[in-house]
């Protein structure tokens, strides 16, 4: 740091911390500078703290302490000074994790015991400096938070007490818990900053060249763009879907300001003021309306054009491929809003909308085969899963596919279930099924009721007619033993 009169100057070498250097490929070691790929920013929002980027979790690059503030004013927006009533309290955490609460009374200040003089008469300095003391005392948070009182005599403002961490870091940026009257409570948040931390985070996003000629053109280096590459993801800007018709839109209107003469410039600059006079509107114009759409990496959806021709006294078949060549995006959104006809021959025609058309020619080898006597074509696709969730791994996994007991919407015991076949018969032992014999789904046995044929439990057959696994009401059939009658249902004794 060179100090020349009243200015500093910032050294480009203070970076990083005093062990780790900063890296230039986005690594986030020592700053972490997170992509939003909806909004398409880099990095926290716009009012976010400095401190929001150092990783503490590495190495702690800055000397941040969280500040917070118990405003004793009145709360209405007077002038006055209130002192809390008694039998309140406040809790207070430091950086380390340190939790106290202190507790307002009638009676005076007892640092060691966590409780201060609340309405002493309306002196609030009396609450404010007990306060003070319970926070600083060694048996609240003394040596974690130090406390400024801002207004140490009774009717003098400001009336707050500013809290201050003295461990820095941003565990610091602790909730302040209160239900003391007459007080504000701003809770620990961190003010001012440390000049390094925006050249280390120049250096993090850009690297020593920054952000040159060279490197401009390269926009899929920039850390965005590969966060949406990484993810598979097109970010279109809805207003200006096109971007050559955007750049020439823009050179045209820069082509009309190099030709303005005097009057014209001043009736140009006099129109941008009265936009930027309406300064909402005016801005929301200028903010780019993104949308992001999902593109599968590979898909597998559409199969060679097949059909069978002649080859001097042989009938050969011919595969062909075709609508790989002509389709442009999964997403029909997305070709929608690109205006890509993806293989439509006749799409926009009659609105009178241009499309791009890519490679329709391809449809020629149809016209060409049936010309030459071709014969047989077959075109097929395929229809699971949809080309938009091509190759994703929860394609292949079913969580819910096993049914659970019930008649509900995923239950095994609806009319109309998945349940093919259970190896299992289940029941109790090998002798016979009573209504408390448990249905857990891993064997052919469905959910009972205890009463035979009632609605409002059990299970229900493929006829929707409900079934009873209660057997002990009905005597077992002549000849019939009864492993094997265990095998039936109640339905199948109704009327016995």
């Amino acid at each position: 740091m060179a100090i020349t009169g009243s200015l500093n100057f910032l050294s480009a070498s203070l970076t990083g911390s005093d062990n780790i250097n900063i890296d230039f490929v986005g690594l986030n070691t020592l700053m972490v500078d997170p992509v939003n790929n909806t909004s398409s920013i880099l990095g926290h929002a716009i009012d976010a703290h400095a401190g929001e980027y150092p990783n503490d979790e590495i190495e702690t690059m800055s000397t941040y302490n969280a500040v917070a503030i118990i405003d004793f004013a009145d709360p209405t927006g007077g002038s006055d000074d209130y002192a809390s009533a008694t039998g309140e309290s406040i809790t207070i955490i430091s950086t380390d994790g340190t939790s106290r609460t202190y507790t307002s009374n009638s009676s005076a200040t007892n640092a060691s015991a966590g409780t201060f003089e609340g309405d002493h008469a309306g002196e609030a300095v009396k609450a404010r400096s007990g306060l003070k003391s319970c926070i600083e005392h060694s048996n609240g948070h003394g040596g974690k938070i130090s406390v400024e009182n801002l207004g140490s005599t009774a009717g003098t403002s400001p009336y707050a007490l500013v809290l201050t961490q003295l461990i820095p870091g941003k565990a610091g940026r602790t909730i302040i818990t209160s239900d003391l009257n007459n007080t504000t409570i701003t809770d620990f948040a961190f003010y001012g900053g440390e000049p390094n931390q925006l050249n280390s985070l120049l250096l993090h996003r850009n690297g020593p060249y920054q952000h040159p000629s060279w490197k401009q053109l390269r926009g899929g280096d920039h850390p965005v763009a590969r966060a949406l590459r990484l993810g598979n993801t097109m970010s279109v800007e809805i207003n200006w879907p096109d971007p050559v018709h955007k750049e020439s839109y823009r050179q045209s209107k820069r082509g009309e300001k190099e030709n303005y003469n005097l009057l014209e410039y001043d009736d140009y600059i006099r129109e941008e003021n009265e936009r930027l006079a309406s300064i909402g509107a005016y801005a929301n114009s200028l903010l780019p309306n993104l949308h992001q759409y999902y593109e599968p990496v590979i898909t597998t959806k559409h199969k060679p054009l097949v059909y069978d021709t002649t080859l001097g006294p042989r009938t050969i078949k011919v595969r062909a491929s075709l609508m790989n060549q002509m389709t442009d995006f999964s997403s029909d959104a997305l070709n929608e809003i690109l205006k890509f006809a993806s293989g439509d021959p006749v799409v926009g025609i009659s609105q009178n909308i241009k499309y791009k058309r890519t490679n329709q020619k391809f449809y020629n080898i149809i016209r060409m085969a049936n010309k030459y006597g071709a014969t047989s074509f077959m075109y097929t696709e395929r229809i699971y899963p949809r080309e938009m969730n091509s190759h994703k791994k929860y394609n292949t996994i079913r969580p819910n596919y096993e049914e659970v007991p019930g008649t509900g919407s995923n239950g095994y015991d609806r009319a109309l279930h998945r349940l093919f076949w259970k190896g299992a018969q289940g029941g109790a032992g090998s002798t016979a099924i009573t209504s408390s014999t448990p249905s857990d789904g891993t064997t052919r046995l469905r959910t009972g009721n205890s009463v035979h044929i009632t609605a409002g439990s059990g299970a229900f057959n493929s006829m929707d007619v409900l079934q009873s696994m209660d057997f002990s009401r009905h005597s077992i059939p002549p000849g019939t033993t009864a492993p094997e009658f265990s095998l039936l249902t109640s339905s199948a004794l109704v009327g016995t």
